[in-house]
């Protein structure tokens, strides 16, 4: 079937020349930048930062850098894109004038809008006292509006900020050890023209500030002590080894905050609940040597009045105790006096000091033991800042209530008792949503219905069922690609709905470790997942039948860290292929294709680790996911042990309800990192890299390929965006067919992506993707595939784009164009977009690629 071509090309002829014209819009209006300057106003247009007589750090001084400087300037000028003011370009491209003339006409509109909303109330009103009035109508606005909100108005130049801006930088400086540091501001104006003379300040309507910063020599910590009075204090202080206080580096009021934090932290976590920062205190000595300073901490005591004799008076800090936790359910504090319910439980049987007393007023839903335990308080305990913290965590990731609060009442012996009010949620929900689907021209639509229990036991346990299913166009595996164009007609068979997918799932999650009861205590998060589901899969080519189970814990050890680990993964596949479809695997002769689309059983294990850190405040930040998976393998080793013959001798396999196993060892493990390019968290551009990867090895028992939704592919919206997903690999090879579905056991990927603001709640994207997938073992029929270490580096497929993100609130969508740069599957010598010439043939391989996603690709 013919591509076209010139259709292609028009279009995006078409959408160049639009593009090229909004651009030169902008640079048109951004070369008019004082186009809303006035003559006796200047816009301020840098900042200009410079260290007088700089020098190469040493290993004395505290680092800090140009950009922190910057982000302390009370006024900074108009953002910038690749060196454009282009929000204050967008803010230019408005009229003054025809927003005031539009704003007219729009409201003499809603008015005569709003008179005729006014006299149709008011006849609804008269017949029907019941009526509900519409509500009147507000003037839109214009687009000059829209773009002033868009936009950027001018930042012009202030002699007062220019004025707080020196004084924030000598404080900084200061609080870096800095001392005797001077900064001097000079404002730079910009001559219109070259010829422009120095005293004709009317060509002057632009300018730069330049601050000048003369550091002097830095202070330096040689000394760090305590000076406390209190020997219990003071004993828990020497203690520590984690001081934040670095001798031999400059003087830096930050580490002053962190050790006083640190301090506090400890003190709080040894039963001192009403100490805080503010006893803290630091005497600093520099009588000692010039530029050289002595540290000292010190504690004030507890200070508090005395009625009686209307005077303050201090004595030690006190530690506290905890004595007889109390838990108030469906209840506030007004509400303890009444005549409630309640129940005394003992977290250890007849040990009195590990016992809640629960009050309720009316029945009580939950379990006594779950909310004794949520609680990490201990009577007789010291009290403990992080076992409050971890009992907020504790009560919220139950999912049944929908506040709480903890309150403390003291009591005899400097005891605590805490006080626990939770407000229960609603315990059951139902659920329905719906979803579209649009990928390379074939549309979709999925929908379900999901009940929800948050409370089935009384124990916190979550039952979630749910019935979903969807309809959507696919293509044939086995038909020809190379119909596919962007524009053009497409087959039959593309515009129905051929494939459907329905099943239903339960799932019930406890919070605790079910077998393994002693470690639920050590995280505030542990629970466990039982899953059950049946999914039915129709495709042109085939119909699929998965049942699925899985037991599996799951835990975070910190907020950003969360592993979990199911020790039972049951699946069974059964395949019901199509006529044609088998007849095409049976002259491909493919082992690799048929044990894909075979039935199988799949029992396993899986573990993975997850470690979401990314921080956007942060310049750096990362983010790693790792999986590893088995199968097969102690099925293998019971069969092997029991000396049990081979249900098909040919492959030397065993079966399991009569369906040969799965057995294969799986690894894949994924790293991003996100780097913040400025200090200035308004500019919102950022580099974005990842790298990707894993290796799946089939063993044994089904020793010819992995499971098909067990193989790695390339390819689709998340990964190499200039291809379709699973049209990559692998290696080399060209399917001179361009089937779909291409598998691998090796995969390998690396992203590259720079995210910048457009304008509000729109971002730009440039990206570069490279990556492809292998085989493990050499297939005549997929020549070049194998993974070799000579060869694997040529074999890396290239892939740039650019892409928008549009933010309305709940979800970012995105739309990225990407356009294959290098093309494994070309020989080698015409692999790269500009080698071998532009053939029909050979365009078919760069063609590119539109995807629509819904969030960030990674």
């Amino acid at each position: 079937m013919t591509i076209h071509y010139k259709s292609i090309l028009h279009n995006v002829s078409r959408l160049i020349k639009y593009g090229v014209f909004f651009i030169f819009l902008i640079l048109v209006a951004s070369c008019s930048t004082t186009k809303y300057v006035n003559e006796d106003e200047i816009l301020l247009v840098n900042n200009d930062i410079i260290i007088a007589n700089k020098q190469k750090k040493d290993s004395t001084q505290t680092s800090f850098t140009i950009d922190e400087l910057n982000a302390i300037l009370k006024q900074q000028p108009n953002r910038k894109s690749f060196g454009i003011p282009f929000y204050l370009a967008i803010y230019n491209l408005s009229n003054q004038n025809r927003i005031d003339k539009k704003i007219d006409v729009k409201i003499k509109k809603a008015n005569k809008k709003n008179k005729r909303i006014t006299e149709k109330n008011e006849k609804k009103l008269s017949k029907n006292p019941n009526y509900l009035p519409k509500d009147s109508v507000e003037r839109k606005n214009t687009l000059g509006e829209n773009l002033r909100e868009i936009g950027e108005a001018p930042v012009l130049l202030d002699s007062n900020s220019i004025a707080k801006s020196v004084s924030q930088l000598n404080i900084f400086l200061l609080n870096r050890g800095y001392f005797s540091n001077t900064v001097r501001d000079t404002i730079i104006f910009h001559k219109k023209y070259r010829h422009d003379t120095v005293n004709d300040n009317k060509k002057y309507r632009k300018a730069s500030v330049q601050y000048l910063v003369e550091l002097g020599s830095p202070s330096i910590v040689y000394y760090y002590d305590h000076d406390i009075r209190d020997s219990s204090i003071r004993a828990i202080l020497a203690k520590r080894k984690d001081t934040k206080i670095e001798l031999g580096k400059n003087f830096n009021t930050d580490q002053l905050d962190e050790e006083r934090k640190k301090v506090t932290e400890l003190l709080l976590e040894n039963g001192y609940f009403y100490f805080n920062r503010e006893f803290i205190f630091f005497k600093i000595d520099s009588s000692c040597q010039f530029k050289r300073l002595d540290v000292t901490l010190s504690i004030q005591n507890f200070k508090y009045k005395d009625v009686g004799r209307d005077s303050i008076l201090e004595r030690q800090h006190q530690q506290y105790t905890i004595n007889n936790p109390k838990y108030y359910i469906g209840l506030t504090a007004r509400d303890t006096t009444s005549n409630l319910y309640s129940i005394r439980h003992y977290t250890v049987p007849g040990d009195s000091s590990k016992y809640t007393t629960i009050y309720y007023a009316t029945k009580l839903k939950y379990k006594p033991a779950l909310l004794s335990d949520a609680l990490y308080y201990q009577s007789g305990q010291l009290y403990r800042k992080s076992h409050e913290e971890k009992t907020y965590k504790k009560i919220s990731s139950l999912g049944i209530f929908k506040t709480t609060n903890i309150n403390y009442a003291n009591g005899p012996n400097n005891s605590l008792t805490p006080v626990v009010f939770s407000q229960p949620a609603k315990s059951q929900s139902f659920t329905v949503s719906t979803d579209g689907k649009h990928f390379s021209g074939l549309y979709g639509i999925t929908g379900s219905l999901m009940y929800t229990h948050n409370n089935l036991f009384g124990g916190g346990e979550r039952l979630s069922i749910s019935v979903g299913g969807g309809l959507e166009m696919q293509r044939l595996l086995f038909q020809s690609d190379s119909s596919s164009s962007l524009i053009g007609d497409l087959p039959r068979i593309y515009n129905t709905f051929n494939t459907a997918e329905f099943g239903p799932r339960i799932s019930l999650t406890f919070p605790r470790f079910l077998f393994l009861p002693r470690y639920s205590k050590r995280f505030t998060s542990a629970r466990t997942e039982l899953s059950a589901s049946v999914n039915y899969q129709r495709r042109p080519d085939f119909t699929r039948g998965i049942e699925e189970f899985s037991f599996g814990w799951i835990w975070n050890e910190t907020p950003k860290i969360t592993h979990r680990f199911n020790p039972i993964m049951l699946s069974a596949i059964a395949i019901s292929k199509s006529d044609e479809f088998q007849q095409r695997i049976d002259e491909l002769n493919d082992r690799f294709l048929a044990a894909s689309y075979q039935d199988h059983i799949i029992a396993g294990s899986k573990y993975s680790f997850t470690y979401l850190g990314k921080d956007l405040k942060k310049r750096h930040s990362n983010d790693f996911i790792g999986t590893v998976e088995t199968a097969g393998n102690i099925l293998r080793s019971v069969n092997d042990l029991l000396g049990r013959p081979y249900d098909n001798e040919a492959t030397s396999s065993y079966n399991l309800f009569n369906i040969r196993f799965a057995q294969f060892a799986k690894l894949s493990l994924d790293y991003r990192h996100t780097f913040r390019v400025s200090h200035d968290m308004r500019k919102r551009i950022f580099v974005v890299y990842r790298a990707a990867g894993g290796i799946g090895i089939p063993l044994t028992n089904l020793s010819e390929a992995l499971p098909f939704e067990k193989s790695f592919f390339a390819g689709g919206a998340n990964g190499m965006r200039a291809w379709k997903v699973r049209t990559l690999g692998p290696g080399s090879y060209l399917d001179p067919n361009a089937r779909f579905d291409k598998i691998g056991d090796i995969q390998l990927e690396g992203n590259i992506e720079l995210r910048f603001p457009l304008i509000k709640k729109m971002d730009g994207a440039f990206f570069v993707d490279a990556g492809n997938i292998w085989l493990l073992n050499e297939d005549s029929l997929r020549i070049g595939g194998k993974f070799t270490k000579e060869t694997f580096i040529s074999e890396i497929g290239i892939g740039a784009g650019l892409g928008l993100r549009v933010d309305i609130d709940f979800f970012i969508i995105r739309l990225d164009l990407a356009l294959p740069v290098k093309h494994p599957a070309m020989p080698n010598g015409s692999r790269w977009i500009y080698q071998g010439g532009f053939t029909e043939e050979r365009n078919r391989y760069f063609t590119p690629q539109f995807n629509l996603g819904i969030g960030l690709p990674f």
